[in-house]
């Protein structure tokens, strides 16, 4: 969906039109036309202006302006971005002719946003009655949703998202998914998680109350202002070198001013040595005060938007001294606050310096981080907080309910290839593992199919079907492994593998018998059973290391 608010006017020689472009169709083809619209793929519409300026604000201001030297003033020539099956949608529906029929969602998507775009209050009524009519909304709920969170229709969405779900229609995708906020992609698996659980319960009720509480789209600005920095302003927070100096080599000559009105004395020199155009991006103000605290001579005042102590520490990166914990930020979004204005003032150096902490810090807060590495385009930094994301996170199935504020603002496609990666990792995880080359037992068992070795095998293959007996003896070992597709997760001092041990040793062996083959003892199954923790997990982690990131949508962001 295009941001411009009004089409591109170019002055062309109608000659050369006509030779390269095609004509609409009627009734948009008329000789009594005052205008002529030409569309990306080179079809011109001949239309009146009077018509566009009733059905679209936009048209109505551009036709007030004075045209562009060299127009024809008698029919001149409007070169728009739309197509033409967009644009003939758009026209048939705002002239006095009967109304089109939108023949898909990828049409009426098209239509709508050239409604929008335009301000055609008509276009947009129908395209958003069209996207609730039975053909698209029973076919495709999921686009249907998707759409109408583009466009922010609140009872459209709430309309689709239903549906989406009770046809189980959450988890594929379509073109717009994408570009939806994260927040209302997140809020659509809720609902699914919900209604499943609901469905389980005797009360009926339960079921529509899921439905009615749903709330697609939000829009309230506090909860997207989550950027700020969670750390707090003390006394004594200001470094003495941000001070006034009464040292006449040591004065500074500008004042760096917080959004909190904080004043930080500091040095020309430094400031543009560390980023030449910081100080040429912020807004100098005068104050009276300025010559009683720096002498005779005026010093200017520049205003950062920055708070205090996210302007104390980019301030720290401009000076080649060593500050008390200059680098011992605790705070993840302190961090990511500080990272955002360092990037902004394009000082290099505390970038690279601060995107080698990234690692340091990203485990504290996953999530945010995450979506921040996305944003820069730091493609290593992003599957690293994936990553820790996993290993971080009590369950996997814990992350689907992680939210925070801003991802109302963030694209859903940084998102939805999170949870993605999660889900391959468990299916990495969880599919044709094979564990071999554990140590020999001299447990056998006649009843097998007379296999020796049938429960302590020196070779085994997970999550196919084993023998019932080991079966049983993992079950808590194969679930600790969908919980978290971590090798970690299985350890023989995680509590899942301290119940896997302790089922070996209490574990009651049909063995042979035969005085010629002895029955396994419990050092034998012991040793087996840590082998197998030891190498299930080394093979756990190197499978889900294999799974690939998808970074294809951060080079297109």
């Amino acid at each position: 969906m295009s941001s411009s608010r009004s089409p591109d006017v170019s002055a062309t020689d109608d000659k050369q039109k006509k030779a390269v472009a095609t004509k609409a169709p009627p009734p948009f083809d008329r000789e009594d036309a005052d205008l002529i619209i030409s569309t990306r793929d080179n079809v011109d519409f001949h239309v009146h202006r009077v018509v566009l300026s009733l059905g679209s604000t936009v048209f109505e201001n551009m036709f007030s302006f004075p045209q562009p030297a060299g127009t024809d003033v008698a029919r001149p020539h409007v070169d728009i971005s739309e197509d033409s099956k967009a644009m003939e949608t758009f026209l048939r529906i705002i002239y006095p002719i009967p109304d089109p029929e939108f023949k898909s969602l990828q049409h009426l998507h098209s239509v709508l946003a050239a409604g929008t775009k335009y301000d055609a209050a008509a276009v947009i009524a129908l395209a958003r009655k069209k996207l609730t009519e039975s053909s698209f909304l029973q076919d495709d709920p999921l686009r249907v949703f998707a759409i109408a969170c583009l466009f922010h229709m609140a009872d459209e969405a709430k309309m689709a998202a239903e549906l989406a779900v009770r046809k189980s229609r959450v988890t594929g995708t379509c073109p717009e998914l994408d570009a939806i906020p994260a927040g209302a992609y997140h809020r659509l698996l809720a609902l699914q998680r919900d209604y499943e659980r609901s469905r389980t319960s005797s009360f009926l009720s339960n079921l529509e109350a899921v439905f009615s509480g749903f709330t697609p789209l939000r829009r309230n600005a506090n909860e997207t202002d989550d950027r700020q920095t969670g750390a707090k302003f003390r006394r004594g927070d200001i470094d003495t070198t941000f001070v006034v100096s009464s040292d006449p080599i040591l004065a500074s000559d500008v004042i760096i001013r917080s959004s909190d009105n904080h004043d930080f004395y500091v040095h020309r020199v430094l400031l543009t040595l560390a980023s030449p155009t910081m100080l040429s991006m912020l807004e100098s103000v005068a104050d009276n005060d300025v010559a009683v605290h720096t002498g005779s001579i005026p010093v200017p005042i520049y205003k950062m938007p920055e708070s205090v102590l996210v302007v104390r520490d980019i301030l720290r990166h401009c000076y080649p001294i060593q500050h008390s914990s200059a680098n011992d930020i605790h705070d993840p979004k302190h961090f990511l606050a500080v990272l955002s204005a360092v990037r902004k003032y394009q000082l290099k150096g505390a970038e690279a310096a601060m995107k080698g902490q990234w690692k340091l810090m990203a485990h504290l807060d996953p999530l945010r981080f995450y979506f921040a590495a996305v944003e820069y385009r730091w493609k290593d930094e992003a599957l690293e907080s994936a990553r820790g994301l996993i290993q971080h996170s009590q369950t996997v199935n814990s992350i689907h309910s992680l939210y925070i504020p801003s991802m109302e603002t963030i694209p859903n496609a940084a998102y939805y290839r999170l949870l993605l990666y999660v889900n391959q990792c468990v299916k990495a995880a969880t599919s044709g593992i094979t564990v071999q080359s554990l140590p020999a037992t001299s447990c056998a068992s006649p009843w097998l199919n007379r296999s020796r070795k049938a429960y302590f095998r020196e070779s085994v293959t997970l999550h196919a079907i084993p023998p019932e007996a080991l079966r049983n003896l993992l079950s808590e070992v194969t679930a600790a492994v969908r919980d978290k597709p971590l090798g970690s997760s299985i350890a023989a001092t995680s509590p899942a593998g301290q119940a896997f041990l302790k089922k070996l040793v209490s574990f009651k062996c049909h063995c042979s018998t035969n005085i010629q083959v002895p029955p396994c003892s419990e050092v034998e199954r012991l040793t087996w059973g840590f082998a197998f923790l030891k190498q299930y997990g080394e093979t756990i982690d190197k499978a889900v290391s294999n799974v690939v990131f998808e970074t294809k949508f951060i080079d297109a962001a």
